[in-house]
C-alpha cells in the first residue's frame, strides 16, 4: 500500500512490515502485537491494466484505490 486508507471494516489502515510467511499465512506486527492473515485473498482489487495496487481481502467491498474488489480466481 502506498497511501493511507480505510479497511473494509471502517478502521484506518496502518503501515507495517511482514515479519515472516509460514503455513499459508503472513505474520506482521501492529502496536507491538504479532498478527496473522491468510497469504491468499478471496478477493483482489479490480484496478485493471496499468495500475496494480496489490490489495487483497477476505471479504468483498472497495479497495483503498476506490475500485470494487473482485472474486479472486
Amino acid at each position: 500500500m502506498k497511501q493511507g486508507g480505510k479497511c473494509a471494516c471502517g478502521k484506518d489502515l496502518v503501515r507495517t512490515t511482514i515479519s515472516r510467511v509460514a503455513d499459508g499465512k503472513i505474520y506482521y506486527t501492529v502496536n507491538g502485537e504479532e498478527l496473522s492473515a491468510p497469504a491468499k485473498g478471496k478477493y483482489a482489487c479490480a484496478c485493471g491494466a496499468g495500475f496494480d495496487c496489490g490489495t487483497i481481502s477476505q471479504k468483498p467491498g472497495k479497495c483503498v484505490c476506490g475500485k470494487d474488489m473482485k472474486r479472486a480466481s
